[in-house]
C-alpha cells in the first residue's frame, strides 16, 4: 500500500496493490518520503479501517500509532475519511 504523502490525514489517498480483502490483512505501507511501516487493513461496518504501526518520518517526526477510517472511491483508490478513536 502506497501514499504520496509523508503521513495520513482526513483526505488522503491511498493505492493498494491488488483488490480490498473481505478479511484483516497485514500491510506495508510506503509514504512518500520512502519510509515502511506496518499496518492492518480490515473491514469494518462503514468504512475499511487501516490501524497503521508507530514510526518516524524521514524526517525525524515520530508519529504514534492511529487508526483511520477508509474508503473505496470509484477509481478503484482509497480514501482517508477521518481518524478512529479507541
Amino acid at each position: 500500500m502506497t501514499t504520496q504523502r509523508t503521513h495520513l490525514f482526513p483526505g488522503a489517498r491511498l493505492q493498494l496493490d491488488g483488490p480490498v480483502p473481505g478479511e484483516a490483512v497485514d500491510v506495508v505501507l510506503i509514504f512518500s518520503d520512502g519510509v515502511l511501516t506496518e499496518a492492518r487493513l480490515s473491514p469494518g461496518v462503514d468504512w475499511l479501517i487501516l490501524d497503521v504501526d508507530e514510526h518516524r518520518t524521514a524526517a525525524g517526526t515520530s508519529i504514534p500509532a492511529k487508526s483511520w477510517a477508509v474508503e473505496r472511491e470509484a477509481n478503484g483508490a482509497l480514501r482517508v475519511v477521518r481518524r478512529v478513536e479507541e
